[in-house]
C-alpha cells in the first residue's frame, strides 16, 4: 500500500549536473501547509539563499542531522543533513546559500530540505 511518502534513494545522476530550482522557507514552512506548491516540490533539487540558522539538532542512531533556518522572509523551515555532511552547523550562523537540496515530505503537508554533501552549503 501507498503510503504516499517518498523514500530518498541515490540518483544515477550526480546532483552538481542538476539546476536547482529557488525557494523561499516561506514555500515549505516548519509548521506545515497545504499550499499545492509545497506538494509540487517533493522530489525537486532547490536552492536558498541568505539563511540564518535557528537551531541545530545532532544525529542519532535513529534520525539523521537536522537544523531549522529562515531567510529573509522570516518563516522557518527544516533542513535533514545526509551522513556525508561533515561541516558543523549552529545557532545563529549565517549561511549564504544551499546550493543543493532535495525536497522531502516528512508528514502530511510537512515538508524538510535534505542536504546532501558539504559541497552544498555555501558559508
Amino acid at each position: 500500500m501507498d503510503t504516499g511518502f517518498m523514500e530518498i534513494k541515490s540518483l544515477d545522476i550526480p546532483l552538481p549536473y542538476l539546476s536547482a530550482f529557488p525557494i523561499s522557507t516561506a514555500d515549505i514552512p516548519l509548521e506545515g501547509t497545504e499550499e499545492l506548491f509545497a506538494a509540487s516540490l517533493r522530489g525537486v533539487v532547490v536552492q536558498l539563499e541568505n539563511l540564518t540558522i535557528d537551531d541545530v539538532r545532532a544525529p542519532t542512531r535513529d534520525e539523521m542531522g537536522s537544523f531549522v533556518f529562515h531567510d529573509k522572509s522570516d518563516v522557518k523551515a527544516l533542513g535533514q543533513l545526509s551522513d556525508e555532511v561533515k561541516v558543523h552547523l549552529e545557532q545563529g550562523q549565517k549561511v549564504q546559500k544551499i546550493s543543493r537540496g532535495v525536497i522531502n515530505q516528512i508528514g502530511m503537508g510537512r515538508y524538510a530540505v535534505l542536504v546532501g554533501g558539504d559541497q552544498s552549503i555555501k558559508f
